[in-house]
């Protein structure tokens, strides 16, 4: 009974989110450029972090290499999206999964949703993360939120 219970929660869950995202607010996660705002779900572009985000952009379309511009964002003092120093692997991501900096379309203003789902090992325990079908994925318009113009995406 305990499982059926969390397997129709998690249902709901997600029924929840789903709603959130399609009324324009954020699902969860934080995203760097943004923080969040006085009500649940608002996000708020920050204004130090979206020059950062355009600076790397406008690297990257000058060719420097995700590795350079770490080590340059490094080097003056800026600190990563977790706090800590900035990785290439931050900036380029994963082109699968749509992770890093490059690949956020939240900063050309759509929010996407569902992109993985996070499923428990029964043996051990541990959570890990399998990737959603792409025609799964849920894109909303948020153009409010839009740091980066279409010609420099």
């Amino acid at each position: 009974m305990n499982q059926m219970f969390l397997v129709e929660l998690g249902k709901k869950t997600r029924r929840g989110l789903v709603a959130r995202i399609k009324a324009g607010a954020s699902g969860g996660g934080r995203c760097y450029g943004y923080d969040l705002g006085a009500s649940t779900g608002e996000l708020l572009i920050n204004k130090h972090q979206a020059g950062v985000v355009i600076s790397i952009f406008e690297r990257y379309a000058d060719g420097e290499s995700p590795r350079n511009i770490a080590h340059a964002l490094n080097a003056a003092g800026e600190p990563g999206p977790r706090g800590g120093t900035w990785t290439p692997s931050t900036i380029h991501g994963d082109r699968r999964t749509q992770d890093g900096i490059l690949h956020q379309e939240l900063y050309i203003g759509v929010r996407v949703f569902n992109r993985r789902r996070y499923r428990k090992h029964p043996d051990t325990g541990r959570r890990s993360s399998v990737l959603t079908p792409p025609e799964d994925w849920i894109h909303e318009p948020v153009p409010d939120l839009r740091i980066i113009d279409d010609d420099l995406w």
